[in-house]
């Protein structure tokens, strides 16, 4: 298929943007394949750790998701909401507050061809707006509720003790309009610490079953050379390992430590971040 040169030319504007979250995803296979040769697609790299294919493998492995509806919530590029929407055939509504990476996904699903299966809101969700949603089936919330206070509800959040009760209300929202949820939290709010890193899992397995969630699932990475998620079901949480995180200002890299030993040494913190697969409670609190 000829694109022609507007939406050609389009992409290596935004591919090019540089902002807070420019550079973050992978470009969806599809994206890829389709313009396959163009120079701008050849010369475009991610700046983050190669983790966006291994998350949608975990994801895919886990979940039945064929067919479903799905909010993908700080859609970046879209690499996710195109993913879903080419290969499992998913409605998907995109939310990405940046209107050049907005933009990227609509002309991605031009080029993939499916913008019937995909709707794009140039916006964040604020607390109000979760009330108004349609009900979904999935909720794709990949690494977005920590910067709240910060990128959008600003008037809601004013430091990190803030975040806690505002994080248990957005969740417990979100367990009205879908049935699963998806998530992924970051332990820094701004420059302020919302829990320490070697906590992340009990920290975050209690807040969401605070906000009527049951956790099914987590994906966390154990080998840091190949970037593979490995699944715990409940009765294995116990035995995850509780990795730490620190960057060394002198090396600038991210030190991962379990039982004080480093075990990696990466250029971010994002590959210690677990996802957490969770159902709505039937029983809500």
């Amino acid at each position: 298929m000829d694109f022609g040169n507007q939406i050609k030319n389009d992409l290596m504007d935004i591919l090019s943007f540089e902002g807070r979250f420019s550079h973050y995803q992978e470009l969806a296979p599809c994206v890829q394949k389709r313009l396959k040769g163009l120079e701008t697609l050849s010369s475009y790299q991610s700046n983050q750790l190669p983790l966006d294919s291994a998350r949608y493998e975990w994801i895919e492995s886990n979940l039945n998701i064929q067919n479903a509806k799905v909010v993908d919530l700080g859609a970046n590029l879209g690499y996710f909401s195109i993913r879903l929407a080419s290969e499992r055939n998913c409605y998907v509504h995109a939310y990405e507050a940046l209107p050049e990476y907005a933009k990227s996904i609509e002309m991605s699903s031009q080029i993939c061809e499916v913008q019937d299966f995909l709707k794009v809101s140039t916006k964040s969700i604020t607390l109000e707006d979760i009330k108004q949603l349609e009900p979904t089936d999935l909720f794709l919330h990949l690494n977005v509720l920590h910067h709240a206070g910060i990128f959008y509800d600003k008037n809601k959040i004013f430091n990190s003790n803030d975040w806690y009760q505002y994080a248990l209300n957005h969740l417990k929202f979100l367990s009205n309009v879908s049935d699963r949820l998806l998530i992924q939290i970051g332990n820094m709010w701004g420059n302020q610490i919302l829990f320490d890193s070697d906590r992340s899992i009990d920290y975050i397995c209690e807040l969401l079953s605070l906000s009527n969630w049951d956790v099914k699932k987590i994906g966390l990475i154990n080998d840091f050379d190949n970037f593979t998620y490995e699944t715990y079901l409940p009765e294995d949480f116990d035995d995850i390992p509780r990795i730490s995180i620190w960057r060394n200002p002198q090396t600038e890299l991210v030190e991962y430590k379990h039982d004080n030993e480093i075990i990696a040494e990466l250029k971010s913190g994002s590959a210690h971040r677990p996802i957490f697969l969770c159902e709505k409670m039937k029983i809500v609190r």
